[in-house]
């Protein structure tokens, strides 16, 4: 008998510890990983069934005066997981598991590139943070490599680790991995 119970989505989830799963030879856990776009993603499903409002993150209105000063800070504390600071608790939280970590998806979708460089520079700093209390993190992955097409979106919104003029095909890599949005470094 192993004693199981049913989770929020219908998947059952076991009442062992992982410690006991490895030793049983149940499952092994090589490594730990921490999305932040899916707990942006629960966080929407769990307003609608709290609260019956019905949206998408891609919904938020980034145009929207007080919601482009708030994201645009990159200190969004409590907005969904967004927040810089809330990258380090979870990675600190997480190193006391003692596995190896990986940030395997984190990214704002940014439409005019004015938010994004502020985002990734302070969630890496918020990581580097929590390695140097002793998360040991082993890899981060960005939401996308090159900003892409999405299919819901088209090319509205930018993920990209590098930004990508869809129309000429340019690419800004050192400027968004340096902090400035690509509009900024035109004539330059």
């Amino acid at each position: 008998h192993r004693p199981t119970r049913g989770a929020d989505e219908g998947l059952p989830v076991t009442q062992y510890t992982m410690d006991v799963l490895e030793d049983t030879g149940l499952l092994k856990v090589d490594f730990l990983g921490l999305s932040t776009l899916t707990i942006m993603r629960r966080a929407v499903d769990l307003i609608r069934e709290r609260h019956g409002k019905t949206f998408t993150q891609n919904d938020i209105p980034l145009d929207d005066p007080d919601t482009y000063r708030l994201l645009s800070s990159g200190d969004v504390t409590g907005i969904f997981q967004v927040e810089s600071a809330g990258m380090r608790r979870v990675l600190l939280r997480a190193a006391r598991l003692a596995k190896p970590i990986y940030v395997t998806e984190n990214g704002l979708p940014d439409a005019d590139d004015d938010q994004r460089p502020r985002f990734l520079l302070t969630h890496l700093a918020e990581m580097h943070r929590a390695m140097t209390q002793g998360a040991d993190v082993r890899g981060y992955y960005h939401w996308t490599l090159v900003d892409n097409f999405e299919w819901s979106e088209g090319w509205g919104l930018r993920f990209g680790l590098v930004a990508l003029d869809p129309e000429t095909q340019v690419s800004y890599e050192e400027i968004i991995v340096a902090g400035f949005a690509a509009r900024e470094t035109e004539g330059r």
